[in-house]
């Protein structure tokens, strides 16, 4: 029996898709930064977001799955070697190197932040659940702008959330897409548009109504908006809920680029798709949410990649969106993969109910499209057991509908959560991702491969690591991370750019974090002891260029990477002399670089405790803290003798000392 559902409107029949519909509005608000320039933003009461629980899609029965094919290829699972405090993995693959790293924004009244990131010439716009800010590329952070505040020339309490952001490197153009409405009566596509590259001065404010299919109106609202782009046209997808409750269908709508960019605010035009569903399971309920790519080789086709919506997952789904300004349509096809299920939510160092959302095992960030290859990641259950969150990315040949690489990552014992996925022009791959295990509060961490490595991931790097335990339920059931990360490819230097959430101190707080990656040149060092030739702990490592500040661990290893060939190095440790060295890096990395820390000076420091009265020397204990000792306890402990004589070498420096005399002194001074 052939199964169809028809469109509405201009729709034609189709038996995995209603539409195509168009519909418009009549205009945008201009909108400038400057309006808000050394203005407080408002903060707000305590938000979950969105507003009010509408659960997650349920996966479906196996039982009901038609589509079972064995994998296109063989799974390779790669166990993280750095979860057994090792840098390196059979294959030798590297990670990539952090080149600059900084404070993003932090925790503001809502949960979860879902952070978001893009990139343009001279600055950076990162966004989280009621805010967003520009940046320059040194870390500074220039402003701050509050959504709700942003979007109000449009209508008053939209309550933005779900924030996407993207540098369109085709056009040069900044985009940013929130979700805004009452949610129970309207709901709508808050984009808001640059007149150019420069994110300050003059945009455009749309208020596109997300409940209505074409111009048609529906009693639904879009959630967990996906934003992608291409040479031709801007993408979103969503899930989309029923005002009432409960879920209906996923839908994408389609804006061509000419009408969205144009600069003085004028009517801008989209055609919807909607109630799409698994191409082969007809009568189930509507697949998951596929999530349009971001693309880097202009086509005339663009590409959407969906998760199975079953219980145990055995394909996903690639769309294709054929002509999408011209005379649109959609294909779909299911790509068989290795059988995984959803992965189980993360517990922290420290525990605490309830456990950190790891998010299932939809799709969540933009799949990335370059030279004729399509790359997509997501978390997937893994290790023993299925115990624990993996990270699964997948390679795809959209033209000829292969998988053609499918690498599972991760480490017994840890969940690993949230992944993002970037390439850059050479194909080297960049994924950030958060991490967390018994031993480790949930942090920010990052992995990649060269081009040239084999299929795989490299030991993963942290971004910034946990600070602690985090419980934040706002009175709801969940504890929300995430819902996605961002990510983004530098259009200037070809560098990859994170946003990554992490728990931040002192507890029950969330942070995110910027760092900038590059697999141009990379090394590795230790910092030893010059005397002993022992591993330093605690050296504060700089990298001069760029301002990038690290400390080294138990270990004494540090990592950078670096655009330029030659860089210059400062370390410093309590105890040791400062040290700045230069250094020329190899074209064809990693560099082993090995810093020796000479001891800071040492002198005798002597003299006599006596009695201010009798003048007689007094039996004490002294204790002598050296100021600027990160222990905070005595660098020096000397006991005088009966005539109150001390001797003590130690370090050239400034102390303070505590005297604790013998009986018969009671006191100290």
């Amino acid at each position: 029996m052939l199964f169809l559902w028809l469109g509405s409107g201009s729709g034609y029949a189709q038996n995995y898709f209603q539409g195509p519909d168009s519909g418009s509005v009549s205009g945008g608000v201009p909108v400038s930064t400057e309006e808000f320039l050394g203005k407080g933003q408002p903060s707000g009461n305590p938000r979950v977001m969105p507003p009010h629980t509408q659960g997650e899609q349920d996966y479906l029965p196996d039982g009901l799955n038609q589509f079972w094919a064995p994998p296109q290829v063989q799974p390779i699972v790669v166990i993280d070697p750095s979860a057994r405090a090792s840098r390196f993995n059979e294959a030798n693959q590297l990670a990539p190197g952090l080149y600059k790293s900084f404070t993003g924004l932090d925790m503001t009244n809502s949960i979860p932040p879902d952070p978001h990131i893009a990139v343009g010439p001279n600055h950076i716009i990162v966004a989280v659940n009621t805010q967003f800010a520009i940046y320059d590329k040194a870390g500074n952070r220039l402003a701050v702008f509050n959504a709700d505040s942003w979007f109000n020339n449009l209508a008053p309490n939209l309550n933005p959330f779900d924030p996407q952001v993207i540098y369109d490197h085709f056009s040069g153009r900044w985009v940013q897409v929130w979700v805004g409405g009452d949610l129970t009566t309207e709901a709508f596509f808050l984009i808001s548009v640059s007149d150019d590259d420069n994110p300050f001065g003059n945009w455009c404010n749309y208020a596109l109504p997300g409940n209505q299919n074409g111009s048609t109106p529906t009693t639904n609202w879009n959630d967990f908006p996906k934003l992608g782009y291409d040479s031709l046209a801007i993408y979103l997808t969503a899930n989309m809920f029923r005002f009432a409750g409960g879920y209906d269908y996923p839908k994408l709508r389609i804006i061509a680029k000419d009408d969205l960019y144009d600069s003085n605010c004028g009517p801008v035009g989209w055609v919807d798709f909607w109630n799409l569903r698994d191409p082969v399971n007809l009568q189930t309920s509507p697949t998951a949410i596929p999530v349009p790519n971001i693309t880097y080789t202009p086509t005339d086709t663009s590409y959407m990649v969906g998760d199975s919506p079953f219980q145990t997952g055995t394909f996903v789904t690639l769309w294709k969106i054929i002509d999408p300004v011209g005379n649109p349509t959609l294909e779909a096809v299911n790509l068989p993969v290795s059988s995984r299920r959803a992965p189980p939510n993360a517990n922290q160092l420290g525990g605490g109910s309830p456990l950190i959302e790891t998010g299932g095992r939809r799709f969540r960030t933009a799949p990335v499209y370059r030279d004729g290859e399509l790359w997509a990641v997501h978390s997937v259950a893994g290790g023993f057991n299925n115990a624990f969150s993996f990270i699964r990315y997948l390679r795809i040949q959209p033209s000829g509908n292969k998988v053609l690489e499918e690498v599972i990552y991760g480490s017994d014992g840890f969940w690993y959560f949230y992944p993002t996925l970037m390439l850059d022009r050479q194909k080297n791959v960049y994924v950030g991702f958060s991490r967390s295990s018994l031993n480790e509060y949930a942090g920010a961490w990052y992995t990649g491969r060269r081009a040239s490595d084999p299929p795989g991931l490299a030991p993963s790097q942290v971004l910034q690591s946990g600070k602690g335990n985090y419980v934040v339920t706002f009175g709801g059931s969940r504890n929300r991370w995430g819902d996605y990360q961002g990510i983004a490819l530098d259009p200037v230097n070809e560098q990859v750019w994170l946003l990554l959430e992490y728990a931040a101190a002192p507890f029950n707080r969330w942070g995110t974090w910027i760092g900038d990656l590059t697999y141009k040149h990379i090394a590795h060092g230790q910092v030893l002891a010059s005397d002993t030739g022992l591993p330093l702990e605690g050296v504060k490592f700089e990298l001069l260029e760029s301002g990038m500040k690290r400390v080294t661990d138990s270990t004494g290893t540090f990592q950078f990477g670096s655009p330029e060939d030659t860089v210059h190095l400062s370390f410093s440790r309590f105890a040791y002399r400062d040290t700045t060295v230069e250094v020329v890096l190899s074209p064809n990395p990693p560099d082993s670089l090995q810093i020796a820390l000479l001891p800071e000076l040492r002198s005798t420091l002597s003299g006599q405790l006596t009695d201010s009265l009798t003048g007689q020397g007094i039996v004490a204990v002294l204790q002598f803290f050296a100021q600027g000792d990160p222990t905070g306890g005595p660098f020096a402990v000397d006991t005088t003798d009966s005539n109150g004589n001390f001797s003590v070498n130690t370090i050239i420096g400034t102390y303070d000392i505590t005297i604790d005399p013998v009986s018969p002194y009671p006191y100290s001074e």
